[in-house]
């Protein structure tokens, strides 16, 4: 842990820490890092960049992480962040048009969520995490000499149900 924040909206309603990492692929010349969102409720709202106390590491921070029981960013929190290149959302996000204003990212959260169809709309480019969260698949159709075998699986996060080729 490089460094930790309290980043509670309303103090004694919620309890949200901001915690910075460095990545997996550290360089002591040039340092990167993963900034996880976690805890329960709503972020607060930050109206300025240097307002966010990661500001310092602003251009170095290239990974985000919001993780599921966090129902709330609003603000310019993760706007202009230079160096970002995936944000992973695991819940329902209720997030603002500027959030990530700026940030050309891919991001990745789970389809049965207000959050996908949030992010579709604003045009970013998105992935699915569901295949991550299937533990077990199913043959939905066998494999012939037309076809290739369809498997079927649950997500267990959002419950969306799956498709996808391949062997049992």
């Amino acid at each position: 842990v490089v460094a930790e924040w309290d980043v509670s909206k309303t103090i004694g309603v919620d309890n949200v820490t901001a915690t910075l990492y460095k990545t997996q692929k550290f360089d002591v010349i040039k340092p990167t890092y993963k900034l996880i969102i976690s805890g329960k409720g709503a972020v607060k709202e930050y109206s300025n960049v240097t307002d966010c106390p990661w500001n310092t590491y602003y251009n170095k921070i290239v990974q985000l992480e919001i993780r599921e029981d966090v129902s709330e960013v609003l603000g310019i929190a993760f706007s202009n962040l230079e160096k970002l290149e995936i944000v992973q959302i695991n819940g329902n996000l209720n997030f603002g048009n500027n959030t990530f204003y700026n940030s050309d990212v891919e991001f990745f959260c789970h389809e049965n969520t207000s959050t996908y169809g949030a992010i579709q709309n604003l045009g970013y480019t998105l992935s699915s995490l569901c295949s991550e969260n299937v533990t077990e698949w199913s043959v939905k159709t066998k494999k012939s000499c037309e076809e290739d075998e369809v498997l079927t699986g649950t997500c267990l996060r959002c419950a969306k149900i799956l498709e996808k080729i391949g062997e049992s």
